[in-house]
């Protein structure tokens, strides 16, 4: 795991590996000479996979926090 100097660096990693492990799909992270960041569009282009899914079908905690982040994001207009 590399270095992380910042929330944004955490997000990325996590991120980058919950995309490696094929939980989640539809973006890419780059890696450029001034630092990493996600594809232009990734908040609309963000997919769940199948394995995702099935991972939070057998991990409970992690659907609890699938369940709130679905009501946040349902709270939020324009989401």
């Amino acid at each position: 795991m590399p270095f992380i100097q910042n929330d944004l660096e955490l997000h990325l990693v996590i991120m980058e590996e919950l995309l490696e492990a094929g939980y989640i799909g539809g973006f890419s992270i780059s890696n450029t000479k001034t630092g990493r960041y996600f594809s232009s569009n990734w908040f609309d282009t963000i997919k769940i996979t199948m394995a995702g899914i099935q991972y939070l079908q057998d991990n409970s905690k992690m659907k609890q926090m699938y369940n709130m982040a679905k009501e946040v994001r349902d709270w939020i207009p324009g989401m």
